[in-house]
């Protein structure tokens, strides 16, 4: 039988398909070596390099007195057979030829010290910080749904239904495979971590062509979505064909897991600290492949971040009815064999439409626009769907362009036959200005509790704010952000002053998803809109949008 590992991963990076929609023994010898591949593309070279190092010191006696190196020994040394196991993981590389490393690991420098390398941390931030950026650049907008009061869901679920065979590894058209199964979200301080294996002990048969749905059932539950830490959870999959060293692959998704957990101590810059995880997870996992493809397939073990939104919106959508129900498929080809895993996230009972509101041009029109800078717009827009709750998105465009065509579509879910009011806002990009004060109040005397300033002026424009009838000496908040100047989107001028003034420069409407009308700033059937702001208004502007039911 020749050695196959298989991922099957529910939800994870880049296999992800929403439809329609480590007993510290040695390794055995392999009866049949296939092929090594070459080497794969990692995702983030020196994150996955910081894990060789450590790993390999650690096996090999070499770790130093750092509150770094002194971390990884505490939390390895807790996992059974860990030095045996890990370095099983890192020989391979450890051999490995100084060309190849740097093949490996592009970009990377000191390729031949990859193994004994000290932890640079400043290494680290930098590339930590590339990676960051690179995840916060925007997607398709899709706001969390609203299918009702939020209280009213019971709980949140994810369920495994099952593994269905496409194709087996072994020439008797039956693998025998293990699942690993891991739900990790935030707890306190550290994280809950709930790993598993299908079934606990031995293997389950998978034949070609079958359907198997032995222990499938719940992988994770919570009576509240996991708060704080950016409320995200991360899925960890995968599937183990057994060739005689089961317990030993065990040991290194295990090993591997946990080394991932205490990395995420190195950036405490990041502010989703459930993002900084499934980072770590991605930089430690992909050393099972590299270190060595003969026993590990690329797709052998996969992570996935899970956010409230994405789970809302599952949540709400019908599930697939076949082969059994889910909501999240993964396919893999682990080395041979064609796997898919299937999760569902059990659905309310209620109906849902979903609304959507396409931008398609905005232009600045009035004398005034862009008046603190070049007089060409830096245009931005903020649009809300509000129905139980609110829900809004904002996306700022190409500077220095006084008419955009964005074909920008926001989509809500919501329940329906209820009523949903929308409101469009658009506003030019300002630069932040070197003073502010962020937060104010008192009468008849006003006062600045807090200000912002770029750091050269923190101290004169704390001077600023303490006299002048301010009063008090307000705290520093950091530089100041970018300044939003309204345009007029809106027909009516403003009118009244003091008490009585009321402001008409944005657009608000309802839509009333029963009887398909809109009412307010624009009324009639769903449709597209063209609005012009006051006539005569400096800062008036031009908006047509689209609003209807996907």
């Amino acid at each position: 039988m020749r050695m196959r590992a298989c991922l099957i991963g529910g939800a994870v990076v880049g296999a992800l398909s929403l439809p329609t929609w480590m007993s510290g023994q040695a390794a055995p010898v392999l009866p049949q070596k296939q092929p090594t591949r070459s080497q794969p593309t990692l995702a983030n070279p020196p994150g996955t390099a910081k894990a060789v190092a450590a790993l390999a010191r650690f096996a090999n006696g070499q770790l130093g007195q750092s509150a770094y190196d002194q971390r990884v020994a505490k939390v390895l040394g807790k996992t059974p057979a860990a030095k045996t196991t890990a370095k099983r993981l890192v020989q391979a590389l450890e051999a490995m030829p100084v060309a190849q490393r740097a093949k490996a690991f592009p970009g990377l420098g000191k390729p031949e010290s990859l193994t004994t390398q000290l932890f640079d941390h400043t290494q680290y931030q930098v590339s930590a910080a590339t990676k960051w950026g690179k995840a916060l650049q925007p997607a398709a907008t899709v706001l969390a749904p609203d299918p009702y009061d939020p209280g009213d869901k019971p709980q949140y679920e994810l369920m495994y239904s099952g593994m269905k065979c496409d194709k087996t590894a072994d020439a008797d058209a039956t693998d025998e495979t293990a699942v690993y199964l891991n739900v990790l979200s935030p707890g306190g301080n550290n994280y809950l971590s709930n790993p598993s294996y299908l079934p606990a002990a031995g293997t389950t048969p998978a034949s070609l062509g079958a359907l198997s749905t032995a222990n499938a059932g719940k992988a994770w539950s919570s009576v509240a979505w996991p708060g704080g830490w950016n409320s995200g959870i991360v899925i960890v999959t995968g599937v183990i064909e057994d060739n005689g060293d089961l317990e030993q692959r065990k040991q290194e998704i295990d090993l591997l897991v946990q080394f991932a957990i205490s990395e995420t101590d190195e950036d405490h810059d990041t502010p989703d600290r459930m993002e900084v995880l499934r980072r770590e997870l991605d930089d430690a996992l992909a050393l099972l492949h590299l270190a060595n493809p003969d026993r590990w397939s690329a797709k052998a073990v996969q992570v996935r971040k899970l956010t409230s939104a994405e789970y809302d919106a599952l949540y709400v959508k019908p599930s697939t009815p076949s082969p059994v129900a889910h909501k999240l498929t993964a396919q893999h080809d682990p080395r041979g064999a064609d796997y898919t895993l299937f999760f569902d996230i059990p659905p309310p009972n209620v109906s849902f439409k979903t609304v959507v509101v396409k931008i398609k041009e905005i232009e600045a029109l009035g004398v005034d626009k862009d008046k603190a800078e070049n007089k060409i717009a830096d245009l931005g827009v903020v649009v809300s769907i509000n129905a139980n709750t609110g829900a809004e998105a904002t996306r700022i465009f190409a500077a220095n362009k006084n008419l955009v065509k964005p074909a920008w579509t926001i989509e809500r879910d919501v329940q329906a036959g209820r009523t949903v009011s929308i409101g469009l806002r658009v506003f030019d990009d300002d630069a932040a200005p070197t003073c502010g004060c962020t937060s104010a109040g008192g009468w008849p005397v006003s006062s600045c509790y807090t200000y912002c300033a770029a750091p050269a002026q923190k101290d004169q424009c704390q001077a600023v704010f303490s006299g002048y009838g301010y009063g008090g000496s307000p705290s520093y908040g950091g530089t100041c952000p970018h300044q939003q100047i309204q345009y007029d989107i809106h027909p009516l001028p403003n009118s009244g002053d003091g008490w009585f003034y009321s402001e008409y420069e944005t657009l608000g409407f309802s839509f009333d998803l029963a009887t398909n009308k809109i009412a307010g700033d624009v009324s009639g059937s769903p449709g597209t809109f063209t609005v012009l702001g006051t006539d005569g208004a400096g800062n008036r502007a031009r908006i047509v949008f689209e609003v209807g039911i996907k």
